[in-house]
């Protein structure tokens, strides 16, 4: 895991946990798309 990885994972990490609703969050290119879905597993 590189060190972008990383604090992709604690930048979601923190705001899921703060958030009050939860995080919804849309990308559009879709390299974005698929590196945010890696991130959640």
């Amino acid at each position: 895991m590189n060190y972008g990885e990383i604090l992709l994972r604690n930048e979601l990490n923190v705001l899921l946990t703060r958030g009050v609703n939860g995080l919804y969050i849309y990308a559009v290119d879709e390299e974005l798309q698929q590196a945010l879905k890696n991130a959640i597993k």
